[in-house]
């Protein structure tokens, strides 16, 4: 029984040679993953060159220009288009745009500034133009001040001072700017050069007196206006200049109006009296010079004598529409209505209208006078 148990289990132990087993659970599992991996992806997946052919490849292939070769020829075809766009076609430069800097001054005011009759004159804005006149004497007389390199000769100083004083003269009411201008100037003394710019002294000083009477200085006015009337007669001793004679009837019609805001009205008609002999015209009704018609006004309402201040206040008002009408027809309140001798007449004009307790003339009066004041001199 042992014999037999012992030879079955032999049996059990040891198989056929020609037997083949499948192989045991323990055997599967020590068969290693990756190589059932490997083998699946073998049969699945198409054949991959191996990676030692990768460089063959790249050699093979054509070689592409760098991203700095391409830049650098762009660089220089933009470096030759705008070589060629600058060679053909002007560009303004920094002096360009200050245009008076490159040539004449002279040539440049008459240009853009000074003052000519605008067409039309809605375009024309008078008020930045003086700014600019203005703007470019005291620069330059700055620069005189100064000694910058760029500044014109010395000699040219008053000249300039000239200038600007005129430029606010006109500029009314910057009597006070023009009055700083031209008490420099007087203090600035002559230089002889080419091409220079000057009036006599008289003319200075009557400037100066008229600032003044507007200004409300009477005693300083009255100074100087006696001083350049001394002076003017002084002059045409020995000078037979018509200019002379026009400074002098300026100086008497300046003086005769400060008078009578001084309140001395007998020395004013004194004045206008010499007025009228210069002219030879006895009766002041008959005289074509607004000047003098203003002036008896005045001096008419300062005595109180409305009535009579009124016929001359309408009088100077009617000579001074005839002389706008000699240079062509003129609408009242409208763009070409810029007489300022007018204005200067109506604006007095209204004050005597408000004495005699008028006021809706007078404020109708003064409306126009203001209109005048904001329309372009002429």
């Amino acid at each position: 029984m042992a014999d037999q148990t012992d030879t079955s289990e032999a049996e059990n132990k040891s198989p056929a040679v020609g037997d083949v087993d499948p192989p045991s659970s323990k055997e599967a599992e020590a068969v290693p993953a990756e190589s059932v991996g490997s083998a699946e992806k073998t049969a699945s997946a198409p054949q991959v060159e191996p990676a030692q052919s990768a460089p063959a490849s790249e050699e093979a292939a054509p070689k592409r220009p760098s991203n700095i070769v391409i830049g650098l020829c762009l660089a220089v075809i933009g470096v030759f288009i705008v070589a060629v766009i600058t060679l053909f076609t002007p560009t303004p430069t920094r002096d360009q745009d200050i245009p008076y800097l490159l040539g004449p001054i002279e040539k440049q005011l008459d240009a853009h500034v000074r003052y000519k009759r605008p067409s039309p004159l809605e375009q024309k804005d008078w008020r930045n133009d003086f700014v600019v006149e203005q703007n470019i004497w005291t620069n330059e007389v700055s620069k005189i001040i100064l000694g910058r390199p760029d500044a014109k000769p010395i000699e040219f100083k008053r000249d300039y001072l000239l200038y600007l004083g005129d430029s606010y003269f006109k500029d009314e009411p910057k009597f006070a700017e023009a009055k700083a201008a031209y008490l420099t100037a007087n203090a600035t003394p002559r230089i002889a050069h080419a091409n220079g710019y000057d009036y006599g002294d008289d003319e200075l000083w009557r400037r100066l007196g008229y600032c003044d009477t507007r200004l409300g200085f009477y005693g300083e006015a009255e100074n100087w206006l006696k001083k350049a009337l001394k002076f003017n007669e002084e002059a045409a001793k020995t000078n037979h200049d018509v200019s002379l004679k026009g400074t002098h009837s300026r100086i008497l019609d300046n003086l005769a109006e400060n008078y009578i805001r001084m309140g001395q009205p007998k020395k004013a008609e004194e004045l206008i009296q010499q007025r009228l002999r210069d002219m030879s015209q006895p009766d002041p009704k008959q005289c074509v010079e607004v000047p003098v018609l203003l002036n008896y006004a005045l001096l008419k309402e300062r005595e109180g004598d409305l009535r009579t201040s009124e016929v001359f206040y309408k009088l100077a008002i009617t000579q001074c529409e005839k002389d706008d009408a000699a240079k062509g027809p003129v609408v009242p309140q409208s763009i070409n209505d810029n007489n300022r001798t007018l204005a200067r007449v109506l604006m007095n004009y209204s004050h005597m209208l408000r004495l005699a307790h008028r006021n809706d003339e007078a404020i109708a009066t003064m409306t126009r006078a203001l209109c005048i004041y904001d329309n372009p001199p002429s």
